[in-house]
């Protein structure tokens, strides 16, 4: 998953639990005209950091695999729901 879909997909959940920007932001300890602007794309840069802390606010949680192959780096988002997956070699 791209990282500005996952953008869009915290502002669709933020949105679905008619949670406030003030509340993410008190839950999350993100300054929410940070949250507006990265949920506008007028962020071009968060944390790592921010980021999760955002997704915690909203219970969803991410996973991060970052990688590294014929030496270049790749790093993967991935949204853990309440399924379960299997993943075959």
């Amino acid at each position: 998953m791209e990282f500005k879909e996952l953008l869009f997909l915290l502002k669709k959940e933020r949105k679905r639990k008619g949670m406030s920007l003030k509340l993410v932001g008190e839950l999350s300890g993100v300054d929410p005209s940070r949250i507006s602007k990265m949920e506008r794309g007028k962020k071009e840069r968060m944390s790592l950091k921010n980021f999760l802390k955002i997704a915690n606010a909203l219970g969803i949680k991410i996973m991060l695999v970052h990688f590294v192959s014929d030496g270049t780096d790749y790093t993967s988002f991935n949204v853990m729901r309440n399924e379960v997956k299997t993943v075959k070699p």
